[in-house]
């Protein structure tokens, strides 16, 4: 968590801390919970925007082979001659390769098929739709707050503008699919970064 008294720069997300506020005051978590999913929307910690889809499939394969080549032969550490024993990497890595392998295989996508997914965009509206519920106690999908502080919150993580400038109604589909979806991993995330504040 970033302790904004000591922080001479404004957050960028302070704006929208309040938009979903409605100008009331927001809370720090606010801020915070913004700032910690910007990162993914923007595309700031995966593979460079310029990766096709089709690259990513070939990247997720490789990973999945390597960890099916590990995951068959790593036992053989086990079983080493002579009283060996097997090396604590080694046994680290079996524990841990079938999760790294299950996660692998959530991360592959499907073949493409009609349009593009709209991944981080939909978890824009996502995160914007929790903390309204959070704040306002329910998501309220058809409020041009909320369509706003997603607009506003897609451009603060880096992100170019969706459709006309300002056109906030670009953002009535997201929020209408956001307020039904089950967000159970951001909702527990933003309660985390809540009880922290």
């Amino acid at each position: 968590m970033v302790d904004r008294r000591t922080t001479l720069v404004p957050s960028p997300f302070a704006n929208i801390a309040c938009i979903i506020t409605k100008g009331a005051p927001p809370p720090d978590w606010i801020v915070d919970g913004l700032q910690h999913f910007s990162d993914g929307i923007g595309g700031g910690n995966h593979l460079p925007r310029d990766v096709s889809h089709e690259d990513y499939r070939r990247i997720i394969g490789e990973m999945l082979d390597a960890s099916d080549t590990l995951i068959k032969y790593l036992p053989a550490f086990q079983r080493m001659p002579f009283g060996v024993q097997c090396p604590p990497e080694v046994a680290v890595a079996l524990a841990a390769l079938p999760k790294v392998r299950a996660t692998l295989k959530r991360a592959e996508p499907a073949p493409r098929t009609g349009r593009r997914p709209q991944t981080r965009r939909q978890i824009c509206a996502s995160v914007i739709v929790e903390i309204w519920k959070l704040v306002h106690g329910k998501a309220e999908p058809r409020s041009d707050h909320l369509y706003e502080a997603c607009n506003e919150y897609w451009r603060a993580c880096g992100n170019k503008e969706i459709g006309t400038t300002g056109d906030i109604d670009n953002w009535r589909r997201a929020a209408e699919a956001s307020a039904k979806a089950d967000n159970k991993w951001i909702h527990q995330v933003l309660i985390a970064v809540q009880n922290a504040a």
